[in-house]
Formats: C-alpha cells, structure tokens, sequence
C-alpha cells in the first residue's frame, strides 16, 4: 500500500501546486506579501475541505457511493484481468453491450404480452434477476471474443479490445437512434427499441425489472405531497450484521461453507427485520433526491466474489499462475488458451454488470437505456484498479474515494469557481505517479525481498 499512498500525497500536492498557480486571491490594497501568501494558503486549504467535503454528510456519502458503485464494476474488471495478464481495456464496449442486453430483457422481454398475467412479486422474482444476468453475459461476451482471438491467433488484446469498443459503440447506435433504416434505396429495416421522439433512448424498463433505490430498501416511500417519509427499517442493518457475525463464529469451516452460512443468515436476517418495528423518519429532500440504488449491493457481492474466486479457489490460482509465469503454469498442466478466455469473459460480465446501475437502477435520471451512457467509467477503471493494486478491498476503496473527490468537484465549481477539470487532472496524476515505485527504495516497495538481498550480500561478503 506504499505506492499507492505516495502517489495520492504526489498528486495532491501537484494539484494544491496547481491552484496556487491559477487561482488568484483578490486582496485589499496595501496588503502585504505574508498576509498574500497566507491567503493563498487558506484558498488551497479550502478547495481540499470542498473536495473531501461530502464524507462529512448523509447525502454526500449516499451521492459518493452513487458515482463509486459503476467504478466499483469496472475497477474489478481491470484488477481481475490484470491478475490474469491482461489489460482488459474493453471495459466500455462491455458496459454497453450488457446495458443493451439488460434493455433487451427488462425492456422487452418483461413487457410482452404473454407475461401479462404475472402477479407482481413473481415478475419481480423472475424478471430483475434475469435483467441482472442479461448484463452480466452481455458483457462475458464481448470480453470473451477478445480473449479467444487472443488464445486462437495470438492477437494481442489491447488492440482487439479497443476495436470492440467501437463496434459496440456502433451497435448501440445502430439500435436506440431510428426506428427505421433504408439500404440501398429498396429495403427497409424497422427497429423497435427507440422510444418516439428526437432524442435517442429506449422504452422504460418494467417495474419488475428495476432495482429499487436505497432509500426504498430503508423502508421509505415517496408521498403525495413529495416527501419521503416512513419507518428506518432494520431488513437491511440486521441481515448485515447476520451475515458478519455468522461468518466470524464459523472460523473453523470451510471458506465456502462460511460463506454460504453467512449468505442464509443474511437472508434469514433480512426477513426478521422485515418484520420488527422500524424507526418513523422522515428523510430530507437532499438526502432522498440521491438516486444511490441497490446496484451497489451487487457491486458490493462483486467484490467478495473477486476475493473468494481469485484467492480461494483452484481456478482462481491458476489465472493468477498463468498472469505470473504463463510457461511455469502450462509446464505444471494450466491451458493457457482456456484460461485466457475464461478471464476475459469473467472481466467482461463484471464490466457489463455496471451497466445495471444505470438501465435498471435509473442511476442517472431514468430508467432506461440511453445515448448519454456514461461508457467513460470503464476508462476510469483502469485507474482505479492501478491504485486499489487490483485487490478487491482496494478497488472499493478506490471507487470510493473518486467518488468523493468527483462529488467534492462540484461545489468545488460552484464555491470557488475551479473547474471540475481538477478532479480529472487529480485521476490522471494517481495513475502518472503509480510509477513512484520504481522511485522508492526497495524496503519501501518489497520488504521481503529486499531482506532477502540484503542476507544475500553479506553471504557473499
């Protein structure tokens, strides 16, 4: 965790470097230079405060995790294909191939005719968790294409990836953007995804396809009147705290069964709590207007899933065995071929998965599938998953604190009338500075290794 940390402290001081620069302080005539320089400091000071600002309040740890759940996805894509040996950069034609394939299935398939009669509760049971599953092999798919050109003809995946970004690009085009398509003056092709009107965007998802919001999953409702009110429920806190506390008393099981206990004790617990009395609240409007839905459970289930697969697993060792030594690996019985594909499609489909915070959850404004879906978050991966150094802890740490500084980025603008652009160059100075580990002394950097080397020369003395 030392580069990572030198990298944010490097960042951030070439960013507090970058304010002081840009940034003038208009101060009264006659001032003099300390009480100039003191000003100065005082704007760098507060433009951190505005920055970290939102892990101070409710609303702006809920609007955090809303912008952190999509990097969380594609923060896990990266890291698991960077563990296998592979640079997955095709995270945003993944992303947009699973939210094609989630509008498919909550879109259309909820919608017709012959599931009409469904009650509500078994639409539900049916239609949400195969909307979810939709996205996720969207996005398998796409990554797993890459992964066989690479095991079949040896084409290096960074090219492949980046071209299969545009064609999903023109995909998703080709569908949401007309109704109609004219080739060669004869034929006609009518498409039915595009909702009527100029801008390009698709149906609404159905109701039984969507996932609520977390605020519905406190137990709070909308009115007539518009405000949020009900009862805290205790569903979701017990069923946590179930799970946490059936996996510590269960140390001497096996990883899979304390997981599997945790899981039951989770959903034991959801249900009691479902039915205990809850704490009558009411949320404010700033609070509740956050549209922090319950895709962030499934990225939060994502990253123990990365845990438990790539370190607890055969499978998961031998992806890690091919991405450190592939000729070590096959010499030991690993198909490299397979694996290489099956790493890709898993990378893929926790890439795609993001695509339900947005076309299932409503994460932006609505719940359906449109042109301005914000594909750059599988870019934005990539930095994320540099600086969690592709663990899953850190990777939702990452996530987390983008979020923060991006949600700090706006009152940043509207305070201080410093571009959000800050927050950007911030990004992209973390991932420049990742290379402050070749800078570091080795006891810094390995500690282990640089032990051993240090016995290694006195031997030799």
């Amino acid at each position: 965790m030392i580069v990572p940390a030198v990298s944010m402290l490097l960042a951030m001081v070439a960013g507090a470097v970058v304010v002081w620069i840009l940034k003038d302080v208009k101060m009264p005539e006659g001032s003099g230079t300390l009480a100039y320089l003191a000003a100065k400091l005082d704007l760098v000071t507060y433009t951190f405060q505005l920055l970290f600002g939102p892990l101070l309040t409710a609303s702006g740890w809920f609007q955090s995790l809303l912008i952190a759940t999509p990097l969380i996805f594609t923060g896990l894509a990266v890291a698991f294909g960077f563990q296998a040996g592979l640079f997955n950069i095709g995270a945003p034609g993944q992303l947009t191939i699973g939210a094609i394939m989630t509008m498919l299935v909550g879109v259309h398939l909820a919608n017709a005719h012959w599931f009409a009669g469904l009650p509500d509760g078994v639409a539900r049971a049916v239609f949400l968790p195969l909307s979810i599953l939709a996205a996720a092999a969207g996005g398998a798919l796409w990554g797993a294409i890459p992964g066989w050109l690479k095991a079949r003809f040896g084409a290096h995946e960074v090219i492949n990836t980046i071209m299969m970004n545009y064609i999903a690009a023109s995909i998703f085009l080709f569908m949401i953007a007309s109704n109609e398509y004219t080739f060669f003056g004869k034929w006609t092709l009518h498409m039915p995804f595009k909702f009527p009107g100029y801008e390009a965007r698709s149906y609404e998802v159905a109701e039984s396809a969507r996932i609520p919001l977390m605020v519905n999953l406190f137990g709070f409702q909308q009115d007539a009147s518009g405000a949020w009110t009900g009862a805290l429920s205790w569903a979701l806190p017990l069923a946590l705290v179930a799970m946490v506390v059936v996996y510590v008393l269960t140390a001497r099981l096996e990883l899979g069964k304390r997981l599997l206990a945790a899981l039951g004790a989770g959903v034991a617990g959801y249900f009691v709590g479902g039915f205990l009395p809850g704490i009558p609240m009411e949320l404010s409007p700033k609070l509740a207007s956050v549209r922090l839905n319950g895709a962030f459970v499934i990225a939060a289930f994502a990253v123990a899933f990365y845990n438990y697969y790539m370190w607890r697993t055969r499978d998961g060792y031998e992806l890690r065995a091919v991405g450190l030594a592939p000729k070590a690996a096959e010499y030991g019985g690993v198909s490299i071929a397979k694996k290489t594909i099956m790493a890709m499609a898993i990378s893929g489909a926790l890439a795609g998965l993001a695509a339900t915070h947005y076309v299932l959850g409503g994460g932006i404004d609505e719940y359906r599938l449109k042109q301005s879906l914000p594909t750059n978050v599988g870019f934005d991966g990539i930095a994320v998953a540099l600086l969690g150094q592709n663990t899953p802890i850190g990777v939702f740490l990452s996530a987390l604190l983008f979020g923060v500084l991006l949600t700090g980025g706006l009152q940043l603008d509207l305070q201080l009338g410093i571009s959000r652009e800050l927050v950007m160059m911030l990004q992209a100075l973390i991932v420049l500075f990742i290379a402050a580990g070749g800078f570091l002394p080795r006891y810094f950097t390995d500690p282990i290794l640089a032990a051993q080397a240090e016995e290694g020369a006195r031997g030799v003395i």
